[in-house]
């Protein structure tokens, strides 16, 4: 596909062309590259430096990169071998995130591609993937390997990503050491036992959605129900002994579940020029083509698949009579924060959400949702529930800010349709295996027909409190996005958004305030 130049003369408006050296004495040495040709070698007049004492060395001239509108196309000088993305290739136009190789086995670099005026930081996700294809093509052992990525990740995070980021993971973890000196050996023993039954939950959604990713029986399945069933009937026992303590907790649980509602969203890719979506190449059987890299091998042409990625969430019901639900920017608008997807608008696709709908606890149909506004400097954003009865409890924002110390509730849909399937009867179970109703959507409808659409919640302690986050330990994980973290009044005092998991599993929180300065502007419109 070419891509039309968006930049003039004087390079304004182009992406910001990186390259990573992965490998040899050079490893975790990024360079910014610009300019019309460039040599990449071992000689001193190279524009981008490789490692001369790597086994077995590169040229001194080993290639050559010339720029081709918004990207560069590499080439391998005469009588030199280049690999990208494992495979052998004489010349090629460089894609952002491709992998590579100067001659086989030789120096392995990353080549990126940063939004125009960008600072070129790696993201987290970035920085993985660079540690991770380092120890896949090392000669080391297992062991090596796994020590290759642990220290990797070290300096990576250290050293190439944003001085916010890492200024933010220490603000954090100053933060949560603090607070442990404000948690009672009473408020220490709580928290333990039912962050253990947690665990154990989720410990349960996996073990179901590996039975059937490897394809059981129904009688297999049925076993396997009777299994967790008793499992769950031992965790919700003394999960309510210990919610037994404090009735007011129950009150709050009760009535915030009703405005607890599930999203469902799936989106998919198009080419702006010819209005065609990606879709998954199908060899024989329907059965997706892949690449060497193992991955889906995508089209613009043919019949096969479009390529649709799915996503669960959570959204708060603040107004009924307008319909009006608040969750995260980043559920509203998923492609944002996905680095794959990033990689697929990188190449001039457009992101395309084709259906995004809520479920809500106590009505049996899905409603349709659609964006209204998203906040530009806080992960939250206004959606709009089409239908919604008027008369449908809400929630409210509280109007003093919390403490470090105060007890929060957090609800949410942690583990999206899996945990919400684990948490059903055997009839259901049994219903699902003999029809073979497991798709995306469809087990959602018959989950919420059968009245099994309900939000899980955990308890916790506020750590830190900033104008731009609200941090506590209370568990959740991923789908728990967008849920509320509730005070013991009931109120909202912040939208819960991101897990710190190497911070002892600890949350974060976009305050009430974003919220409400956002709906604050969609009432202006």
């Amino acid at each position: 596909m070419e891509t039309a130049n968006t930049f003039d003369a004087s390079g304004v408006g182009r992406p910001v062309a990186m390259l990573a050296q992965l490998s040899g004495s050079r490893r975790g040495r990024s360079d910014r590259i610009s300019g019309e040709t460039l040599l990449v070698g071992t000689s001193g007049e190279s524009d981008v430096r490789l490692p001369a004492d790597h086994d077995p060395p590169p040229g001194p001239v080993h290639a050559v990169l010339r720029s081709r509108g918004v990207t560069y196309e590499i080439e391998a000088a005469a009588g030199q071998s280049l690999w990208v993305n494992g495979e052998s290739v004489e010349k090629i136009l460089l894609a952002s995130g491709d992998l590579l190789e100067m001659g086989k086995g030789g120096p392995i670099l990353r080549f990126r591609l940063y939004p125009p005026d960008s600072p070129a930081y790696k993201r987290v996700s970035e920085a993985f993937a660079d540690c991770r294809d380092c120890a896949r093509y090392s000669d080391r052992g297992a062991l090596g390997r796994a020590a290759m990525v642990a220290f990797g990740m070290r300096r990576e995070l250290a050293t190439e990503t944003s001085r916010k980021f890492r200024a933010s993971v220490m603000m954090l973890l100053v933060a949560l050491v603090a607070s442990t000196a404000l948690l009672t050996w009473r408020s220490i023993r709580l928290e333990q036992r039912l962050s253990a039954e947690v665990t154990r939950v989720a410990g349960m959604a996996r073990l179901l959605e590996r039975a059937g990713a490897e394809g059981l029986s129904g009688e297999q399945l049925a076993q396997l129900r009777g299994d967790i069933d008793a499992q769950l009937a031992s965790a919700s026992t003394r999960i309510g002994e210990l919610e037994a303590r404090s009735g007011a907790v129950g009150r709050i649980l009760a009535a915030a579940s009703w405005s607890t509602v599930f999203l469902q969203g799936g989106y998919a890719f198009r080419d702006p020029v010819s209005g065609r979506f990606l879709r998954l190449v199908e060899g024989p059987g329907g059965l997706p083509v892949r690449n060497l890299q193992g991955e889906p091998a995508l089209t613009l042409e043919g019949g096969g698949k479009v390529l649709e990625v799915f996503y669960t969430g959570t959204g708060i019901i603040i107004d009924s009579p307008r319909g009006l639900v608040i969750s995260n920017r980043h559920v509203a608008l998923p492609w944002e924060f996905d680095a794959p997807a990033q990689a697929l608008v990188m190449r001039g696709f457009e992101p395309v959400m084709q259906r995004f709908v809520a479920y809500v606890p106590g009505i049996a149909d899905a409603f349709d949702i659609a964006l209204v506004r998203a906040s530009t400097d806080a992960d939250v954003a206004v959606l709009r529930v089409q239908g919604l009865p008027a008369d449908h409890p809400a929630l409210t924002f509280s109007t003093t800010k919390p403490q470090p110390g105060d007890e929060v509730l957090v609800l949410g849909y942690p583990l999206g349709v899996r945990a919400l399937v684990v948490r059903t009867d055997q009839a259901f179970l049994e219903g699902l295996t003999r029809e073979g109703d497991t798709d995306f959507w469809s087990i959602a409808e018959r989950l919420s027909a059968a009245g099994h659409i309900a939000p899980l919640a955990s308890r916790g302690i506020v750590g830190q409190v900033t104008t731009r986050a609200v941090v506590y330990d209370a568990e959740t994980t991923s789908g728990g996005s967008g849920g509320p973290v509730l005070n013991m009044d009931g109120a909202i005092i912040a939208v819960n958004a991101a897990i710190l998991p190497e911070f002892g599993g600890s949350n974060m929180g976009v305050p009430a305030a974003a919220s409400l300065a956002l709906l604050g502007a969609e009432a202006g419109n």
